[in-house]
């Protein structure tokens, strides 16, 4: 009799759980009602509104008129000065799930799942799956991810796209 264990892709599925387990107890410990640690995380949090009300309202005829008048209405904006990739993706968050704090956190809970699947697969080429998923418990659990993975910042959304 073959126990569940002996099965190809048991142990990738109980990996996988573990590190969804991790992603989701770090979202969940995290701030997620407006009370902002860092003082990026809001303008993270606003760049990705001025995304998704930019596409919401399609300002064809005078983009950059827009974009100076939404600045001036919420002067939170750095859309100049990170990258964009983030907040087009928490757009598309605010867009399905509604506006809030928690939204902008749950893309970056999202982010820090893919950054601990990639650092799994990564991890995967050299050991087996056990070892795989304990490097990545441990990864999630170290100080800075644990600590930037809980913030609406943009270092576990560029470590998602390193890994």
């Amino acid at each position: 009799m073959k126990l569940p264990s002996d099965q190809p892709g048991f142990t990738e599925l109980v990996a996988l759980v573990i590190l969804v387990a991790c992603a989701v107890t770090l979202f969940v410990t995290s701030p997620r009602a407006g009370d902002f640690w860092v003082n990026d995380a809001p303008r993270h949090a606003m760049d990705g509104l001025f995304y998704r009300d930019f596409f919401a309202d399609l300002p064809l005829r005078n983009p950059q008129r827009y974009a100076m008048d939404y600045y001036l209405r919420t002067p939170a904006l750095t859309i100049l000065f990170y990258p964009p990739v983030f907040a087009v993706v928490e757009a598309v968050f605010y867009a399905v799930f509604g506006i809030s704090p928690w939204t902008a956190q749950f893309t970056v809970a999202v982010f820090t799942l893919f950054a601990a699947l990639g650092a799994y697969r990564l991890v995967r080429l050299w050991w087996e799956a056990p070892f795989a998923a304990a490097a990545c418990i441990l990864f999630l659990g170290a100080p800075e991810v644990a600590l930037w993975g809980r913030q609406v910042m943009l270092e576990l959304p560029c470590m998602a796209f390193l890994f």
